[in-house]
């Protein structure tokens, strides 16, 4: 998360892209399954909507928009999380077998930074979760 995006050639071009996957290869920390994005990047600005994935038998659906602009970079954050089961959701955790239920919520938050742990560090906004018959542990 510290690795630092290269903003200063973000505009060189632009860019329409539309992806559908139905899994992510790699290690089975946490699965990602059923992918669909549309990127675009226009004038230095890079927008994901929509973003959406499975993940621990649930699914997440967002849009994400990075400003390249004008430096830091500019992060905002929409979306939604249905359905993730609570035991899927950190399977190399072993505290996390005693969770059960299904998490269900939203957010919507802003922040700066040129890399996610910066745009993370500075965010604000507002989250709401809700664990559905269950127990988190």
């Amino acid at each position: 998360p510290d690795a630092a995006f290269a903003t200063d050639r973000w505009n060189a071009m632009d860019l329409d892209l539309k992806f559908k996957g139905e899994r992510i290869v790699r290690d089975e920390s946490l699965p990602i399954e059923n992918l669909d994005v549309h990127a675009r990047m226009e004038n230095a600005q890079l927008t994901l909507s929509p973003l959406r994935f499975g993940v621990a038998q649930g699914k997440i659906d967002s849009t994400v928009v990075l400003d390249g602009r004008e430096g830091p970079l500019k992060a905002q954050l929409r979306g939604s999380v249905d359905g993730l089961r609570l035991s899927a959701l950190f399977p190399k955790v072993e505290l996390m077998e005693k969770s059960f239920g299904r998490l269900d919520g939203a957010m919507a938050v802003n922040g700066t930074g040129n890399s996610i742990a910066k745009m993370l560090g500075t965010s604000n906004g507002e989250a709401r979760v809700y664990i559905r018959d269950g127990r988190f542990s």
